[in-house]
């Protein structure tokens, strides 16, 4: 088609998102290690004659290497942990979400939609399962309609099949554009099903 662009991202939008948490992690920890060491290393760079004032230095970068990694693990445990609860919370809503679209735009209407008690997104989920009821409801309505037509079609023609030769030719034609049209209609409406 043209002007209509498809935007194709991972398989799984979890991975991404684990990824990109981890990845500010580790700069969280590596920033935090630079403002850490770095003032100790320029304060130990300055002249010799200062012995003492080094070994104090020294002192403090070992102290800090001991309990670097404790801090680490705190600050992985402080960003990744919110992550963690948020993602569980709304990419699995998000992947119902499109499972559902896909079902639908290959025109299997599901009767039901709904997501976990404590996940987030309840407002939009539910405005999407009114969306598909109403949806299905009127594939339905098109559908017995499509039948009703069929069924007058076929009373319309034994009617006219009844009456002398002369008089069914202008109908006879008629009746099969309208036969045309209604499987043109009954194949459009094949295409949408709700599911049982």
């Amino acid at each position: 088609m043209i002007g209509r662009r498809t935007v194709r991202g991972p398989r799984d939008p979890r991975a991404r998102i684990a990824i990109l948490s981890l990845v500010w992690v580790l700069l969280g920890c590596v920033l935090t290690a630079a403002l850490c060491f770095i003032p100790l290393f320029i304060a130990f760079s300055g002249p010799a004659e200062r012995a003492a004032e080094h070994v104090h230095v020294v002192d403090e970068i070992l102290a800090l290497d001991r309990h670097l990694w404790k801090i680490a693990l705190g600050m992985a445990t402080a960003i990744l942990g919110p992550i963690a609860i948020l993602h569980r919370k709304t990419t699995g809503t998000m992947v119902r979400f499109c499972r559902v679209f896909e079902q639908v735009g290959q025109g299997s209407i599901p009767r039901s939609f709904s997501i976990r008690e404590n996940d987030y997104l309840h407002a939009e989920a539910d405005a999407f399962a009114k969306m598909l009821a109403e949806l299905g409801e009127r594939a339905n309505a098109i559908a017995d309609a499509r039948d009703a037509l069929s069924l007058e079609i076929k009373l319309l023609a034994r009617e006219i099949a009844r009456e002398p030769s002369a008089d069914r030719h202008p109908w006879e034609a008629r009746i099969q554009q309208l036969e045309g049209l209604d499987k043109e209609l009954a194949d459009a409406v094949s295409g949408i099903a709700r599911e049982a």
